[in-house]
């Protein structure tokens, strides 16, 4: 970056960083007034500081895209010339600002570095509202980008990002090991001492020298064990929920949950039921405890020659195939399903259901398998002659489609009326009595008698229609007032 740069972005950093830390609180005022209650206002405000960064000057190229649009290859200026602070806002001034504009919810801090964008999107002029009022603004260009930043100040009573304690509560003015908190926010290193020996802490707690086996070089620390919650040699609750004894530690005044003793080299039975072996194991004290081993991995498939017949691990008839393609070993392997069995081709054959089938040839193939029979196909006879259907009924022999050459057996047509004399009585194709009239073509047919109409009774009498049914003798409809029928019915 050359002398010229340089200087015109240290003029107008500072002039834009004077000038934002003034906006920046009266746009704070210009939120919405909030009325009196018992609720605090919210930190929806930012108060921007100029600022003495420490950070060593750098610059980065980013993208940076909102609402506006997307401004390619900015340049972002480090360090930062403003802190901005969320802060709450009480308005005294008299007359109050006429009002308006969005509540907002708690801001944050931010760090705001000075940034150029060489290709801005053009952004129409546009109305705002705040607690000032309505007004338009026309933009211009980028000339601050902030940026969220956390406060990590020792001795407020949080551990903040970066710190190991804080001294400013009795619950953060707490390090591992028992080492004092520094006024810096960091934990005392711990004293060394010789690994594997007894040792205490800066607060005189007995522990075990603990070292780093991965770094041979770094000192030996001396590790405290928190104390335990149940008194030496009672019964206690372990992580498994199992229970345990608490047992004192080598080398220290505290006791610990551990797994129950037993007599070395013993089986031993642990608290879950399982059966095991009563060894040393990792106990500080070097007692021996109740070890269950591991459940046995599953079995790997026998090996067998390739191509034999063999025993699957579930016990069935297996056939010993290569593990994989082209691999070297074989393992059993349960059979693979039958394949239908190859018979003469058109021959009478067996089905694997047992039903009896047809061989047939396999499509693309020189070879049959037994298939179940096609569906037995109408049977050909004499055009117009008698015969029987699949079905066992007496049929009519018919052209398969009109025009056809061949004929099936198929079943008969309904019958048609049986011819008689015209007036005659005569009884139907369904054993009703009937009446022989003539119909469409000339020609006489049975037909079903009309029921006789009702026949004259006292009006208003109780009567027994033709039917059988008892009712009342009603007034017949258009005939004279004094004809009467029996209808069904009260």
């Amino acid at each position: 970056m050359n002398g010229s740069l340089v200087k015109s972005r240290a003029l107008v950093s500072w002039f834009v960083a004077i000038m934002l830390a003034t906006s920046c609180l009266l746009l704070g005022l210009a939120a919405p007034a909030r009325s009196q209650g018992t609720s605090p206002p919210s930190l929806d405000h930012l108060a921007c500081y100029t600022i003495k960064d420490s950070e060593q000057p750098v610059q980065y190229v980013a993208d940076l895209r909102n609402q506006f649009g997307v401004a390619p290859g900015c340049l972002i200026a480090v360090p930062a010339r403003l802190f901005c602070a969320e802060t709450t806002k009480h308005v005294t001034s008299t007359p109050a600002p006429p009002g308006g504009g969005p509540s907002g919810n708690p801001a944050g801090d931010f760090l705001c570095y000075v940034v150029r964008c060489p290709n801005s999107p053009p952004v129409p002029d546009f109305r705002v509202e705040d607690q000032f009022g309505k007004r338009p603004i026309g933009l211009v260009n980028e000339r601050l980008l902030c940026a969220p930043a956390n406060k990590l100040i020792c001795g407020n009573g949080t551990i903040d990002p970066g710190e190991e304690c804080d001294p400013g509560s009795a619950a953060t003015n707490v390090c591992p090991n028992g080492n004092a908190c520094l006024p810096d926010c960091r934990c005392e290193p711990p004293l060394p001492c010789t690994g594997g020996q007894p040792c205490s802490d800066a607060a005189g707690n007995t522990g075990n020298c603990v070292c780093d086996p991965a770094n041979p070089t770094a000192a030996c620390t001396c590790n405290v064990p928190a104390p335990s919650a149940c008194p030496c040699n009672a019964t206690c609750t372990l992580a498994d929920k199992t229970v345990g004894q608490c047992s004192p530690l080598a080398g220290t005044t505290f006791c610990q949950c551990a797994p129950p003793q037993c007599p070395c080299g013993q089986s031993c039975t642990n608290a879950a039921g399982q059966v095991g072996q009563c060894r040393p194991g990792e106990d500080p004290a070097g007692l021996c405890r109740c070890v269950v081993p591991p459940p046995p991995p599953p079995p790997t498939p026998t090996p067998c020659p390739c191509g034999a017949q063999c025993t699957t691990d579930n016990g069935t008839v297996g056939l010993c195939r290569q593990v994989f393609p082209g691999s070297n070993s074989c393992r059993c392997a349960p059979l693979p399903p039958p394949s239908p069995t190859q018979c003469p081709c058109g021959a009478s054959c067996t089905t694997d259901n047992g039903t009896v089938g047809l061989c047939r040839q396999v499509p693309g193939s020189d070879s049959c398998r037994c298939a179940p029979p096609p569906p037995p196909t109408p049977t050909q006879c004499p055009c117009g002659a008698s015969c029987t259907t699949d079905n066992g009924t007496v049929g009519l022999c018919r052209q398969v489609f009109p025009g056809s050459d061949s004929c099936r057996c198929a079943p008969l047509p309904p019958p048609s009326p049986t011819p008689c004399t015209c007036g005659a009585a005569c009884t139907t194709v369904n054993g009703l009595s009937g009446v022989c009239q003539s119909g469409l073509s000339n020609v006489c047919s049975c037909v079903p008698k009309l029921p006789p109409p009702p026949g004259p009774c006292p009006c208003g009498a109780p009567c027994t229609s033709t039917s059988g049914q008892h009712g009342r003798c009603r007034q017949v409809p258009n005939q004279p007032s004094a004809a009467c029928a029996c209808t069904p019915g009260d």
